[in-house]
């Protein structure tokens, strides 16, 4: 037990030494150079001299306002024709789905009775 004790003591020391070693190099490290956003966005102040100023955005005509809310209406609208023309479609295959889980779960009882009839074990299906 004192082995134990010295060796967990040992290891805290190396610990600690590890430690003040990472602290000291953290100190003696370079200052780290300050993230691009930090310095103000461009690389460097060349770079956003050579480039030209940038253009105010054009606003939009009222007719070219009108054009853009008459095709977002008309993409909506063609949205939910889909929805309604694919809806028949969807409820068929649900129907058909429910109706193949049904014949599952009786061919899964008729089994079952069947095993029982017989008297073989039931199968194990919690691996499955």
């Amino acid at each position: 037990q004192a082995d134990e004790e010295a060796a967990k003591q040992a290891a805290a020391k190396r610990r600690q030494a590890e430690e003040e070693k990472r602290s000291a190099a953290r100190l003696e490290a370079p200052p780290r150079r300050p993230h691009r956003q930090e310095r103000g966005g461009a690389i460097d102040d060349d770079n956003k001299a050579a480039s030209p100023p940038p253009k105010p955005p054009r606003l939009r005509t009222k007719e070219e306002h009108q054009k853009a809310a008459r095709d977002r209406l008309a993409a909506l609208q063609l949205g939910f024709e889909l929805a309604l023309a694919a809806e028949p479609m969807l409820s068929a295959q649900e129907d058909a789905f429910r109706a193949a889980v049904l014949a599952e779960r009786r061919r899964a009882e008729a089994e079952r009775a069947a095993r029982a009839r017989l008297g073989l074990p039931p199968i194990d299906t919690s691996l499955l």
